[in-house]
């Protein structure tokens, strides 16, 4: 049963597991199959005159994958295939009917627009399929979403499934459309393993943007953290923000199996806010993405800000060439890779021979070093690794460390061979000795033999 590791095999979690399960497939089959109209069932809405239509409340048709052989089978981004998705649907509570609606789908039509522009195939879930309106439960839906979309494209032949999935929330909205998502994927050679990019905030992670691997990995996390609640009543989530779906995701990421997936990059990569810890602007020119959560005078300065994409783009469309975020993106994954083999020096290094055990019990200060240090560098790899400064810090005191132990390891076998050798030339000696004893002792027999013969051959001529 998936994620019976992380909550359980009793009959009562196989059974609550099952009837997570039972709902997502309902709502693949439900969502996922094509219209006559060759449209996805969750974007059958009317085109709009206008891209930039201040009063639309729907968005732009997004073909079905069937339609759309000359986005996916392309190699775009140099072979990295993306899809994008989100939830906005309309709400009868006083928010919306205030005109929050019109905002969101502004919103998510710069999401649009920059999926066209780069080659996107987007997905909009446009009902709220299992809260009935309670926040603390359809935010789930995000989750449920998701996993019918990646099922989807594992149920296709390899060569034909995206390969990652952006979700944003539908208070987000695109600022630089000149910025792809591609760039922030990890490098193939030396990341494969990872399945999950997300950043965090000064609470935890934020799950407002993030990227997900299509594989199996992603339907197993996805059930785990869409399961937590049912399973696992005694967890607390939700506070002290209340998003559930946000702190049951983080909860699953911490744990075996799904933190070693996982890498938080610099949030203001790609999800800076509109009002910080301080309560001051994030966002600065040429930045990718601004995001809203938990502003006071939200629908009125979400305005402010689509005024400017929509009417004055050449403020914040900076060309991706005058930007440095691709050297700050290089330099993280270096940083994030020379951590990492650090850790995997020390920890094989730690695990090595009887000679570590041997160096550790005569210099216990050397072990407790390379362990401390080994276990904050594997805290910021799984945790923090957008903390570079720490990051580095913390590599170079593992290195440190392990050059220490390395050398009194070095010492200590230099010590075993003079040992051995002193041993060996100890034992030759000793076999030198032995063998000139064992000589003298047989020319002393032979000595005596040859002096009893002449006894004897004396008696004998005095008898004759």
């Amino acid at each position: 049963m998936l994620g019976a590791g992380v909550l359980g095999t009793s009959p009562r979690h196989l059974a609550a597991l099952m009837f997570c399960a039972i709902p997502i497939v309902f709502f693949f089959f439900l969502f996922h199959t094509p219209t006559p109209w060759g449209l996805s069932f969750t974007n059958r809405v009317p085109k709009l005159s206008s891209p930039w239509s201040s009063t639309a409340v729907a968005i732009e048709d997004t073909k079905d994958l069937a339609d759309q052989h000359d986005i996916f089978d392309s190699t775009l981004e140099g072979g990295a295939r993306i899809r994008q998705a989100c939830m906005s649907f309309s709400s009868e509570d006083t928010a919306h009917q205030m005109g929050a609606n019109v905002v969101y789908e502004r919103s998510v039509r710069t999401h649009l627009k920059h999926a066209e522009r780069w080659g996107y195939p987007s997905h909009i879930l446009r009902e709220d399929i299992i809260g009935h309106g309670k926040w603390e439960v359809l935010v789930f839906g995000k989750l449920l979403y998701l996993q019918s979309i990646i099922i989807a494209e594992l149920t296709k032949p390899i060569g034909k499934r995206a390969e990652w999935i952006v979700w944003f929330d539908a208070d987000t909205i695109i600022l630089n459309e000149n910025i792809p998502w591609s760039i922030f994927l990890p490098p193939r050679e030396d990341f494969n393993d990872i399945h999950f990019l997300g950043n965090k905030d000064w609470y935890s992670f934020n799950c407002g943007v993030f990227m997900i691997r299509i594989n199996e990995w992603a339907v197993n996390f996805l059930t785990q953290a869409t399961a937590l609640p049912l399973l696992r009543p005694d967890i607390p989530i939700g506070d002290p923000i209340p998003n559930m779906e946000q702190d049951a995701m983080r909860w699953v990421l911490d744990q075996e199996g799904y933190k070693e997936h996982a890498v938080y990059q610099p949030r203001l990569w790609y999800n800076t806010f509109a009002e910080g810890r301080d309560k001051q602007l994030e966002t600065k020119t040429g930045d990718m993405l601004i995001h809203f959560p938990g502003v006071e005078h939200k629908y009125p300065l979400m305005r402010h800000w689509l005024d400017i994409v929509e009417n004055e783009p050449q403020k914040v469309n900076v060309p991706l060439a005058n930007l440095t975020i691709h050297n700050d993106i290089n330099g993280f994954w270096a940083t994030l890779r020379t951590a990492k083999q650090a850790l995997h020096n020390a920890t094989e290094y730690i695990t090595a021979d009887i000679v570590v055990q041997q160096v550790f019990i005569r210099h216990p200060g050397l072990g407790d070093d390379l362990k401390e240090t080994s276990k904050k560098l594997q805290r910021l790899i799984y945790e923090e690794p957008f903390q570079q400064k720490e990051l580095k810090e913390a590599t170079l005191l593992v290195d440190a460390a392990l050059g220490r132990a390395s050398k009194a390891k070095e010492e200590a076998e230099r010590h075993e061979a003079q040992r051995k050798k002193q041993a060996e030339k100890e034992e030759t000696q000793r076999q030198v000795k032995k063998k000139k004893k064992e000589q003298q002792a047989k020319q002393k027999e032979q000595q005596a033999k040859q002096q009893q013969q002449k006894a004897n051959q004396g008696e004998r001529q005095a008898k004759d």
